[in-house]
Order: C-alpha cells, then structure tokens, then sequence
C-alpha cells in the first residue's frame, strides 16, 4: 500500500513514530497525496488540529472553505514536502480520513 506524509522538514530519510494522541507511537499518513499537503499547514495552533476536509460519495477529496480566503490565509508562504512510503496493511490502521503507521519501527525512506 502507498501511503503519503505531509512535512515542513526536508531530506527526511527515516520516519519515526512518536506518541500522540493515541494508545501508541505512530505516523500520520494518507492514501491520498493532496490530502497530505492540508497536513503542511495548521489552521490552529497544537495541540489542536483542524483540517476542514472531506471527502465526496466517489471518495474525492475536498476542502472546506470556513471563510472567505481561509486556505490562503494558513497557507501563505508554506512549504513543505510530501514524502511517499510503502507499508504492508498490517502496519497500518483506520483513523478518521488517514491512516496511522504504527509499526514500532522507524520507516526507512531511501528504500520507500
């Protein structure tokens, strides 16, 4: 399975899992590239997290605009990077609108 993770830091060559919110360390990611780069950019500070998406009966992804200019207003000079990794579904398990790598081991990306 493709999974993809949206990030401000470059030359990512290992992704960690770190604890979050959850019963176990873990990395957020998604199926869906565009949906990774909502992740590169926070409407709200942390702890919080507020990504107005959804998704379409064909399982499209859309945004939400909350107010006018909204996207543009929290995404006005952000940069980031998409990273792409492999993972076998065992690895994985459902969380909202993404995925959750939750293998206890570091995911190399020079193999991904």
């Amino acid at each position: 399975m493709i999974l993809y993770h949206g990030i401000n830091i470059a030359n990512i060559k290992i992704l960690e899992p770190k604890q979050a919110d959850h019963d176990r360390p873990c990395v957020y990611m998604t199926t869906f590239e565009i949906v990774s780069s909502f992740y590169l950019c926070n409407a709200v500070e942390r702890p919080y997290y507020l990504f107005p998406y959804g998704f379409t009966k064909e399982n499209i992804p859309i945004y939400h605009e909350l107010y006018p200019n909204a996207l543009k207003e929290v995404s006005d000079g952000v940069a980031g990077y998409i990273y792409k990794v492999e993972a076998d579904e065992s690895q994985v398990i459902p969380f909202k609108n993404c995925l959750l790598y939750t293998s206890p081991s570091p995911r190399d990306l020079s193999t991904s």
